[in-house]
């Protein structure tokens, strides 16, 4: 399997909407897998689902040669998002962890980055005007860092579906 090759020793998966357990168990048995889904509806993400995935992230991360991929549906929102908590906890600043995320993956929109930041901010007993700050640099790095959400979903699902006959 090409994860393997890559180095890859655990998968995360956080979408909502199926899970890969037993493709994972049947082709990739050695992996690790954990499936925290969520669904991608623009309502922001709880603390719990940055709280489970992060966990088992620390867990998979344990040993020095793991490599851990993170992954929602289109590597727009959720993975990404996630990415960012577990680089958060990780000790990155908030902005070189978005900048890492978007350069391994220009797509990336992480629409959930404030909800990240807050859950982030929380856990480590920030006050209300550091967990403010914060998101506003997320919402600075946004603005800075725009991309057309609809475009790169219009173009991944185009390729998903196929060409269409005329």
């Amino acid at each position: 399997m090409a994860w393997a090759d890559a180095g890859i020793t655990d998968i995360l998966d956080v979408r909502g909407e199926w899970s890969d357990e037993h493709f994972v168990a049947e082709h990739a048995g050695q992996m690790g897998y954990t499936h925290v889904g969520t669904d991608d509806d623009g309502n922001g993400q709880s603390d719990q689902w940055f709280d489970a995935g992060v966990a088992a992230a620390r867990e998979a991360l344990l040993d020095d040669g793991a490599g851990l991929l993170v992954h929602c549906h289109m590597g727009i929102n959720r993975g990404p998002s996630m990415a960012l908590a577990i680089l958060l906890d990780r000790g990155w600043r908030t902005i070189d962890a978005l900048d890492a995320i978007r350069a391994a993956r220009p797509i990336a929109a992480i629409a959930y980055a404030e909800d990240a930041v807050r859950w982030h901010s929380r856990r480590n007993g920030a006050t209300r005007i550091d967990i403010a700050r914060e998101q506003a640099l997320v919402r600075r790095w946004h603005q800075d860092h725009e991309i057309d959400v609809g475009r790169v979903i219009r173009k991944i699902r185009r390729i998903e579906t196929g060409p269409v006959a005329s």
